[in-house]
């Protein structure tokens, strides 16, 4: 019975360490929590941006509210990068309802220092209150100086005077072949 218990424990942590980590969501993070958990911002906590995860449209599902006023806008990055490669294909899927500007993308981590090399985003999105269903991909890019990319952190951009609800946020990692 000792053996077998040992072996259960050691298949199950053989199991967590086996296959990296391709896929980032908010729905880990917790109602009336500030922002998603294992994000970072630019945000002070005295700050006016107001920010909330709520209860998202899917069962267990989870949506991050921003509501920014005039003059200020905010940046928010998973702080647990995801390992990636240049060539790699990243997918982004979400349901964005709100008005204001909003833009999203992916920071870039080089070499084995890990240091931020540059940011992938897409263009500022003028939202007009109706919901957006976007469906994005980018390809994974060398650094500046052709540098390996071997990580990625996906990212949130918020602009001034705006009120957005990023829901159903899927952030996958697919390898190149």
């Amino acid at each position: 019975m000792k053996k077998l218990t040992i072996c259960a424990l050691l298949a199950c942590f053989c199991a967590a360490f086996a296959a990296p980590e391709t896929v980032a969501t908010i729905n880990d993070s917790k109602i009336g929590a500030d922002i998603p958990a294992g994000w970072s911002t630019t945000v002070k906590k005295d700050s006016p941006i107001k920010r909330e995860i709520i209860q998202g449209a899917a069962e267990n599902g989870k949506a991050f509210k921003v509501v920014s006023p005039a003059g200020a806008s905010s940046s928010y990055w998973r702080s647990r990068p995801l390992p990636a490669k240049p060539g790699d294909t990243i997918k982004v899927t979400m349901d964005v309802t709100g008005k204001g500007r909003f833009n999203f993308g992916y920071y870039n981590y080089i070499g084995a220092s890990k240091y931020f090399d540059a940011v992938d985003a897409t263009e500022r999105l003028t939202l007009d209150g109706s919901k957006k269903t976007i469906e994005h991909t980018f390809t994974v890019k060398p650094g500046k100086k052709g540098e390996v990319c071997e990580n990625v952190r996906p990212t949130f951009w918020f602009g001034p005077d705006s009120e957005v609800i990023v829901d159903n946020f899927k952030f996958e990692v697919i390898k190149a072949k």
